[in-house]
């Protein structure tokens, strides 16, 4: 659920996501039951977003501190 909800909280909820999602999996397997596809889809939605917002605040450094920045022209 909180991997959905990151659409909507612009990846607010991404480290929530990936500490629930790899819980629920480990909690899953040692069970023995099915169904982790939700806990995955947590997991990966979550990854997603932190390499999201990875991107952003590179594309923003580089824009900051990048060739052109210093161009003087």
């Amino acid at each position: 659920m909180l991997g959905i909800v990151e659409f909507w909280t612009l990846g607010l909820t991404a480290v929530p996501a990936l500490i629930c999602g790899y819980t629920a999996r480990a909690q899953i397997r040692r069970r023995g039951g099915e169904g982790s596809g939700m806990a995955l889809t947590g997991i990966i939605l979550g990854w997603l977003a932190v390499g999201g917002w990875a991107l952003v605040v590179l594309l923003l450094l580089v824009g900051v501190h990048g060739p052109a920045a210093h161009s003087g022209g």
